[in-house]
C-alpha cells in the first residue's frame, strides 16, 4: 500500500471516528432517567454495556470540565459529574444519530464479547489484589474493577472502526480467525498498513479519554508489555491493567488456546498467582453474572 493511499484511509479513519450504539440499549437508558429520582448507579451500569454510549459520556466529561484536574476514568464518575441532565441530552442526541444503523452480526458479536470481557475483567480485578503475591507485596499497584471494566469494553473499538471503514474487513477477520487471533493484528497490517490496536489507541486519544487507556489498547496483544521485567516503577499500574486484560480475555473465552498458552505462565509470574485461583475464579465466574460497572470495588 503507497504511503499517500494509506495516509488518506487514516485520514478518513480518524474523521468517521464515531461507534453506532444499539438503540433498544439506549431506549432503556431513557426509560431508567426518565423515573423518579433516577439513581446515578444504575444509569451508569446501563450504559456501561454499550461501547458508544460509554465513550460518549467519558468524552464528554474530559472534554467540559475543565476544572477537573484528573481525567475521568470510570462511567459511575463521568455521569456523577456531568449531571442526570447532560447525561439525558447525550444520549437523546447519540439515539437520533443513530437509531437506523445497521449492524452485521460480526459487529453484534464483537460487542457482546467485548462486554463480556469487560464483565470478567471486572471481575478479576477484584479478586487478584487478594490473593496475588505481587499486590500484596506492594509490588504491582491495585487495579480499580471500573478501570478494569472500561478498558475491556473498548480493546475492540478498533475492531468496530475497520467494520465500518472497510467493507472486505469480515472475510480478513476470518481468514484470521483461522489461524489463531493472534495473527489478527498481523493481517490487518499486510492488508491496510495498521491494525486495530493502533486505531483503537487512536480512538482513545480523539475521545479525549485517560492516556493509560491508550497505551494499554496499543499494546493488548503483546505479552512482553505486561511483563515486569525492566518496567519502571511509573508503568506498574500501566501493566498491571494489560496483565488484567489478558487474564480477562481468557476468563471470557476470548483468548485462543496459543494465546493462552503464551500468556499463562507470564502473567503467573507477573501477579504471583497458583494454578489453584485460575481455576475457582473460572468456576466463580461461569456462575456469576453480577459483575461490571459499580460492582466488586
Amino acid at each position: 500500500m503507497g504511503k499517500k493511499v494509506q495516509a488518506k484511509k487514516i485520514k478518513k479513519l480518524i474523521r468517521a471516528l464515531t461507534l453506532p450504539s444499539r438503540p433498544a440499549l439506549m431506549l432503556e437508558v431513557r426509560k431508567v432517567m426518565n423515573q423518579f429520582a433516577p439513581d446515578p448507579n444504575v444509569v451508569a451500569r446501563v450504559i456501561s454495556r454499550d461501547m458508544a454510549l460509554s465513550a460518549a459520556v467519558l468524552y464528554a466529561a474530559n472534554s467540559t470540565l475543565p476544572g477537573w484536574k484528573q481525567r475521568v476514568s470510570s462511567i459511575r464518575q463521568a455521569v456523577v459529574l456531568l449531571g442526570l441532565d447532560e447525561v439525558k441530552k447525550l444520549v437523546s442526541a447519540l439515539f437520533l444519530q443513530t437509531a437506523l444503523v445497521g449492524k452485521t452480526s460480526l459487529e453484534q458479536q464483537l460487542r457482546r464479547q467485548s462486554v463480556t470481557t469487560a464483565r470478567a475483567a471486572a471481575f478479576i480485578a477484584s479478586q487478584v489484589g487478594r490473593v496475588g503475591r505481587q499486590f500484596i507485596n506492594g509490588y504491582l499497584p491495585h487495579v480499580a474493577p471500573d478501570e478494569a471494566y472500561m478498558v475491556a469494553l473498548f480493546h475492540s473499538c478498533g475492531i468496530l472502526m475497520l467494520i465500518q471503514i472497510f467493507p472486505d474487513y469480515p472475510d480478513v477477520y476470518a481468514a484470521a480467525m483461522e489461524d489463531g487471533e493472534e495473527r489478527l493484528a498481523d493481517l490487518e497490517l499486510d492488508h491496510y498498513g495498521f491494525n486495530h490496536c493502533q486505531i483503537g489507541f487512536l480512538l482513545m486519544e480523539k475521545w479525549n479519554f485517560p492516556k493509560f487507556y491508550a497505551r494499554v489498547l496499543r499494546c493488548h496483544h503483546k505479552s512482553g508489555h505486561f511483563s515486569s521485567k525492566g518496567r519502571p516503577v511509573s508503568e506498574r499500574h500501566e501493566m498491571s491493567l494489560q496483565g488484567v486484560l489478558a487474564l480477562a480475555r481468557w476468563l471470557a473465552g476470548e483468548a485462543t488456546d496459543e494465546e493462552w498458552r503464551a500468556n499463562r505462565p507470564v502473567l503467573m509470574e507477573l501477579f504471583g498467582l497458583d494454578a489453584s485461583v485460575l481455576n475457582q475464579w473460572m468456576e466463580s465466574f461461569g456462575k456469576s453474572s453480577d459483575y461490571g460497572v459499580g460492582d466488586g470495588s
